[in-house]
């Protein structure tokens, strides 16, 4: 299992074009979500079938057979946009509150793999 998955990376910056609309450029606005994380919140409110399906879908996207915006696409289809916000909403302070604490180092210090200009 890859809980390191997310509904939203860096790799969703850009978008599909839409009939004759430019793609845009914004970064994920939702929090950082694992995906099973996500899973396990949905799973009381999602019939047991349509869960199944939902980790079908999951396990393909794994498997790299579909890629990550077609499997947002089915999640989104099944669930739907308004029982996810809630959700990531809802689960958003469980997410950030263990982050919070974490050090976080500027580009080019030692260990970020960044090169340092100093």
């Amino acid at each position: 299992d890859n809980s390191s998955e997310t509904l939203a990376s860096p790799a969703d910056k850009q978008q599909a074009p839409r009939f004759g609309r430019a793609p845009t450029r914004r970064p994920p606005t939702s929090p950082w979500m694992p995906l099973p994380m996500l899973f396990a919140a949905i799973s009381t409110k999602v019939p047991r079938s349509d869960m199944d399906v939902i980790h079908g879908h999951y396990e393909e996207f794994k498997r790299r057979k579909i890629s990550r915006p077609e499997f947002v696409r089915r999640l989104r289809q099944i669930v739907g946009d308004k029982l996810l916000v809630s959700t990531v909403v809802r689960l958003q302070p469980k997410v950030v509150a263990p982050m919070a604490g974490a050090e976080v180092l500027p580009r080019g210090a030692p260990g970020t793999g960044g090169s340092s200009t100093s």
